[in-house]
């Protein structure tokens, strides 16, 4: 028998939107985008199609089977295989062990709903009927309870806190919490100092006394190619006049390595920016004319 078949995965808008970055908006996009492409049936597929880049967070396909709840069981399967290796990805990336915190924050977080109805009529009149019963599923929200206790996440604000930045920690450390010591749980706060992630230095890092939950760290580590940070994106037309410019050169090669583009904006060639960022702070005058010179010549450029 044929079947029309919808499934969905969640939360859509509040997992993008809790961001900070212009990466994590990115990256939790991606990975709803990645789950459902990962979780495609081999045939069958009605939307979206199966080689675009962008998937939304559902898909519809018309499933011949003599029992539909085994598909849709096998289905949800690959939909948490998919979100576990994505997990899994992050944690290597973000060179986290595996703790008892980040399995319990992750494991219940995905939402996954379904609907099948048999394609006894043309698709016209089944496809509405799928609509209202699968908004009906998602009405009866399933959930398990999480009890934590501590300080939450910086982005959620949901979640306690696993992962965390502080100057005052030597080398500027990633740090993880929380465990469980003579019966009580401690805060997040007091054991991040026995299990030390080294800060990334790739430009994905935790700013100054942020702190992260699972879910959010996933966002921040996901793996994607150099992402353009948002001083660039304001700047692109601007740096690409001045592509071959010398003056522009002269500028990045300051800081070989370590060169930023918010470092175009005069505001950010103070001290206290660059000790929070770890730069060479001995190169700010240097920094400074070099801007200048090249200012001049982007006015030129007009």
């Amino acid at each position: 028998m044929n079947y029309l078949v919808i499934f969905t995965i969640g939360p859509v808008q509040a997992f993008i939107v809790q961001a900070r970055k212009t990466r994590d908006l990115y990256a939790g996009s991606r990975i709803l985008s990645k789950i459902i492409q990962k979780s495609l049936p081999k045939e069958g597929v009605i939307f979206p199609h199966p080689q675009i880049e962008s998937m939304p967070n559902r898909f519809i396909a018309e499933i011949k089977t003599e029992n539909i709840q085994d598909f849709c069981d096998q289905t949800r399967e690959k939909i948490q295989q998919a979100y576990q290796a994505i997990l899994e990805e992050s944690r290597k990336e973000g060179k986290a062990g595996v703790k008892e915190g980040y399995q319990r924050q992750s494991e219940n977080f995905l939402e996954i709903h379904y609907a099948a109805l048999p394609l006894d009529k043309s698709y016209e009149k089944v496809y509405p009927e799928l609509e209202r019963l699968l908004g009906a599923a998602k009405n009866g929200r399933i959930f398990s309870q999480m009890e934590e206790w501590g300080k939450k996440c910086s982005l959620c604000g949901e979640r306690n806190v696993l992962f965390y930045r502080d100057s005052k920690i030597s080398n500027k450390k990633y740090h993880y919490g929380s465990r469980q010591l003579k019966g009580e749980l401690l805060s997040a706060f007091e054991t991040y100092h026995e299990n030390l992630i080294p800060l990334k230095q790739d430009g994905v890092t935790l700013a100054e006394r942020e702190g992260l939950c699972a879910i959010c760290f996933t966002k921040r580590f996901y793996p994607v190619s150099k992402f353009p940070s948002t001083a660039e994106i304001a700047l692109m037309d601007t740096l690409q006049k001045l592509e071959s410019e010398p003056e522009k050169k002269k500028l990045e090669s300051l800081l070989s390595g370590k060169w930023d583009e918010q470092l175009y904006f005069e505001e950010n060639l103070t001290q206290e920016y660059f000790q929070k960022y770890n730069l060479p702070v001995e190169k700010l005058n240097d920094l400074k004319k070099a801007l200048d010179k090249l200012q001049k010549k982007a006015k030129e450029k007009g």
